[in-house]
């Protein structure tokens, strides 16, 4: 119930208006198929990371950023939509699932999200590289850690705080609906830099890494149809729906700097073999990796074989004195797989 005032005689009337509103067999399609599809785009991300075992190649920033993003989205729906939110209270379960359709949907990407993250975590990759020791590996996971509990702590008290002003002002009043634009308009300018992190990760690196672009793919007509449902079908405020256009122009960006490296990647092993056909061809760019058969030198490969430190797979293997020919290099068990390049003097060894 809600009290409007005639303007003829300037009384107050009470009207009721239900809280809920049945939704279009459409709209309930579109949000549906949006959910799960938001889902299944994460899937091949997921897989890639427990996979490789490995999260090398994504940049913690993009993750930080992107879980903020989507926690002030969240919270921003969540205030201007309170009234479908709290007829819950009154309504039957499946019709509170669907008055709330949209901001379910912004809340299945906080979800995918959070297990990003936390995949990320767990497969963080601590093996030192020519260009990070192991110490400045430690550092970087650590600062990983930070970040989520910062960007944890600060929607918390946001939501908090959006909780508190609802209890003495309303969702209806100014200051409610300054504040839920106020987070909306944050978290657009974060999706406007959320992906520049990675790009500059991936264009540093010259790889994907651990990114699945099959995810990025899939991401890319969600974020339209996002877009379509928030914006048209479900008439949400701009400050909703407009972080999900700087996404996908981002995303544009960041799967055409992968195809590009990716092809430069596949040209470079296809030096000096015989030409493919076009099916063979289309076969092979999609099947190759580029750490398959990653060429190692001699000195460099003894190198690792005399690494003694403590709790390494060649840690245990004692010197071999005087040092290894190329042919005794087959007789290592550590080693699954070798293949001799005579012509360059490479080795190429997988590991």
């Amino acid at each position: 119930w809600k009290e409007v005032m005639v303007p003829e005689t300037q009384d107050l009337i009470p009207i009721y208006r239900p809280c809920f509103e049945d939704p279009s067999e459409a709209s309930v399609g579109v949000a549906l198929f949006i959910i799960f599809g938001t889902i299944a785009s994460y899937v091949p991300q997921y897989i890639s990371i427990v996979r490789s075992k490995s999260s090398e190649g994504i940049n913690v920033f993009m993750l930080a950023i992107a879980m903020a993003s989507a926690f002030f989205t969240a919270i921003n729906s969540g205030i201007i939509k309170w009234k479908e939110v709290s007829c819950c209270l009154k309504i039957s379960v499946l019709n509170c699932l669907k008055n709330n359709l949209s901001t379910e949907q912004l809340l299945s990407s906080l979800f995918c999200i959070v297990v990003f993250y936390a995949l990320f975590l767990v497969y963080f990759d601590l093996k030192p590289t020519e260009k990070e020791t192991i110490e400045s590996k430690f550092r970087a996971r650590r600062r990983a850690f930070l970040a989520l509990i910062v960007v944890v702590l600060i929607s918390l008290i946001l939501a908090i705080l959006a909780g508190v002003m609802y209890y003495n002002l309303g969702t209806s009043s100014d200051v409610m609906i300054k504040y839920a634009q106020g987070l909306g308009i944050t978290s657009m300018i974060l999706v406007l830099i959320q992906w520049a992190p990675q790009i500059f990760t991936t264009f540093r690196n010259k790889s994907a890494g651990s990114l699945s672009v099959l995810m990025l793919l899939m991401q890319l007509p969600g974020s339209l149809l996002v877009m379509y449902f928030q914006a048209i079908l479900n008439a949400a405020d701009f400050t909703t729906w407009m972080p999900y256009l700087f996404q996908f122009i981002q995303q544009v960006i960041l799967v055409v700097m992968c195809a590009i490296f990716h092809f430069k990647d596949w040209r470079e092993s296809r030096k000096g073999m015989p030409a493919l056909g076009f099916r063979d061809g289309f076969i092979s760019f999609f099947k190759f990796k580029k750490d398959q058969g990653k060429p190692l030198h001699h000195d460099e490969a003894e190198r690792l074989l005399d690494d003694e430190s403590p709790g390494s797979e060649l840690g245990s293997r004692k010197k071999y004195d005087p040092p290894l020919e190329d042919e005794d290099f087959e007789k290592l068990p550590i080693f699954s797989k070798i293949k001799k390049k005579v012509s360059d003097g490479f080795v190429t060894i997988r590991l």
